[in-house]
Order: C-alpha cells, then structure tokens, then sequence
C-alpha cells in the first residue's frame, strides 16, 4: 500500500512521532510511504513534502487543497492518514476529489463549534489516542460510533529496556525527572508541579532533584528559579532537549510524564507520576492504569484534576520504598508490552486499511493483490 502521513505542527509533538513509529513499521512491512507537513521535527525514513497545512486563513487552505491535489495525481496513495485537525480539514477535500479513503487520528481533545458540525473532517475511520477523546467526540461532533476506534500509543521495545540506576560517579541523592514538551497547556502543568508538588517533596526527602528535559519555557524556568530561590538550593534543573530519552529516564528513580513520555518511562522500568495537560493522576499502579490509559495519563482528562497532596504522596513511596520502586518498574514495562507494542498497533493499522480498500481497485491492481499481506 501507498500512505500519504499529514501533520501540521511546527514544534516536535507526539502526534509527529506516533505517525512517524507507525510509518516506519508500515515501511518495514513492505508499504510505502510519503509525509506532508510544514516541517518535521525528528527523522523519517520517507521522503517529505514541506506544505503549510497549519495556515487556517482561507486563501491558504485553498492552495493547500490544490498542492495536496497535485501531490496526490504524482504520488498516487491508496489512503490519506491526517493527524492533526488543519490537516485532515485539507485532506478531506482531496480524499474527496480524488475518490481515496481518508484515516484521521486524533491526538487530543478538539474543540467543539458550529463549524466541526458544519464539517467535521473525521475521514472515513477516525482513530482515537485514548477513551476520552471518543467520548469528547461522540459528545461534541456528528461522528458514527462504527467508524470510530482506539488506537493507542506504540513503543518499538526494542529501543527501550529497564536498566539499572544510574549512579554515576560518587553518591547523590533522589532525582525526579520531567519528560515532555514545555509549552503550552504541558508547560502549565511544569510550573504547577513545580510550584505546589515539588516543595512538598522536599519536606519528605531533603536530598531530591528535579531535572527537567524538553525545550526551555521562559515561566517554566522563571518557576524553577523561584522554587530554587525558595528552597535555598539548585534543586530544579533544567537540561534542555535530550537526544538520548532512554539514558535520561534511566538517569531517574521517578518520572513525571503524559502521552508517549509516559510509556517511555514505563518501558524503561521506572516507576511513574502521570502528568498531564488536564490532570494530574498520581503514581500509575494497578489501581488506576485505566484511568490514565483511558485520558492518555492526564493530557485528555475530561475534568481538570490536580491534587497536589495525592501527587506528592505518590512520588514520596516511590522514591522512598525500594520494595514499591521495583514493583512498578515490573508492572509499568508489563502494560507497555502487553498493550503498546507498535507492532500490535501497525497489525491493527493494517486491518483498518485494508478495510477501507476492500472492493477498489487502484492502478488496475485486483482486490486480492491490494489487498495481500506485502501489497
């Protein structure tokens, strides 16, 4: 099969790095594939056309109908597969023009209004990140129950693996970590953690660390530095983007986390604080693994949710309980493997696709040939 991916960001996000896990199996597989999208923030092994789908002014949207058009007439896909809203908004044009079925993902909770009613650009198959998403959608946009699915986040494992603390040179005491982007809503919820979390922390262990990776926020590190000012001590650090995910997580005894950084901690053994952009769930245990499951660990919660003592709790038994710290680490890489393999996820990407051609015939290719396992 042939898959034009869009997306529409400018900054690294996770719905750029899911369709870039997925596409790089569907390649593995014996697919091709083509990405279209303002820019891409980490490598793809697929060739890519820069088009500014996130420009929402009309006469933009308009052109972009028209070069996704041409782009479609050269490439000749078999489906369309946006991940963003700008950018299924175009490609539901073109999937129509161009009689080739449209898959859409939706990464986060959309807003509602007259004009996703009006429109709704959810494509043929609308794929979800998580339960909430597919509640906020059946309640707020005219989308069929049958063409609705969850299709969770995927990890290739083999590029995550519990390992061992790393100590280093000399003794040092607890270290939590931040993995995730920092702007926006993520940077809000930073500076909440920081502010009302990690002083209550402090009281419990004197000898804590809070490092946080992802690209600086100007009030996230004004935050880190008032906390610090506070405490008497430069116990916020701020360590920027990290190139290596898997040595910083392993470089924690906790992580603080949503969406895809908070599998990659699980994946890695560490125990995990689910973070979010619209709650904040605790310490992931047995007890609440489908509720952070179900709101992509707090970024798609339906309520805003922040406890501050629950929080704190939570990360005060992991770091201290050695007992509890390897318990998580056993349960978190579990869930992972058994729930958020991307090959389980691209076996069920397949089937969708496959789905949506049954019956067609492109490039004068006959269904069972379209349809084989290596088409």
């Amino acid at each position: 099969m042939r898959v034009i991916q869009l997306l529409s960001q400018w900054e690294l996000t996770g719905a750029e790095i899911m369709a870039r896990d997925l596409t790089r199996e569907l390649l593995a597989r014996g697919h091709q594939a083509l990405v279209v999208s303002g820019t891409i923030n980490t490598p793809w092994e697929c060739p890519h056309i820069p088009l500014p789908l996130h420009r929402r002014n009309y006469p933009k949207r308009i052109q972009n109908i028209l070069s996704l058009n041409a782009i479609v007439r050269s490439f000749r896909p078999h489906l369309l597969h946006a991940h963003s809203r700008a950018s299924s908004w175009v490609a539901t044009f073109t999937s129509r023009t161009a009689a080739i079925p449209l898959v859409v993902s939706v990464h986060q909770l959309l807003p509602g209004g007259l004009s996703k009613k009006l429109l709704p650009a959810l494509g043929d198959r609308t794929l979800v990140i998580c339960e909430e998403v597919a509640f906020h959608l059946q309640r707020h946009f005219p989308v069929r129950q049958h063409r609705l699915e969850v299709l969770r986040n995927g990890l290739d494992l083999s590029l995550y693996s519990p390992k061992p603390l790393s100590k280093g040179k000399g003794t040092r005491g607890k270290r939590m970590g931040i993995l995730g982007r920092q702007s926006g809503p993520k940077g809000e919820s930073t500076c909440w953690f920081i502010r009302e979390v990690f002083p209550l922390v402090n009281e419990e262990i004197s000898a804590v660390e809070l490092h946080i990776a992802g690209k600086e926020n100007p009030r996230v590190v004004e935050e880190a530095e008032r906390c610090n000012r506070a405490l008497g001590k430069r116990a916020v650090r701020l360590v920027g983007v990290v190139d290596d995910v898997p040595s910083f997580i392993a470089s924690c005894d906790l992580m603080v986390a949503a969406g895809r950084a908070a599998l990659e901690s699980m994946a890695c053994g560490r125990p995990l604080i689910a973070l979010g952009e619209r709650a904040s769930l605790g310490l992931v245990d047995v007890g609440n693994i489908a509720l952070a499951q179900a709101t992509n660990f707090g970024d798609c919660s339906s309520q805003r949710l922040f406890d501050a003592g629950l929080t704190s709790a939570g990360a005060v038994l992991a770091l201290t309980s050695e007992s509890t710290r390897r318990r998580l680490s056993r349960f978190g890489r579990g869930v992972v493997e058994s729930e958020h393999d991307i090959k389980k996820a691209v076996d069920r990407l397949e089937g969708i696709y496959r789905g949506l051609l049954k019956g067609r015939r492109v490039d004068g290719l006959e269904e069972m040939v379209l349809l084989g396992k290596r088409a």
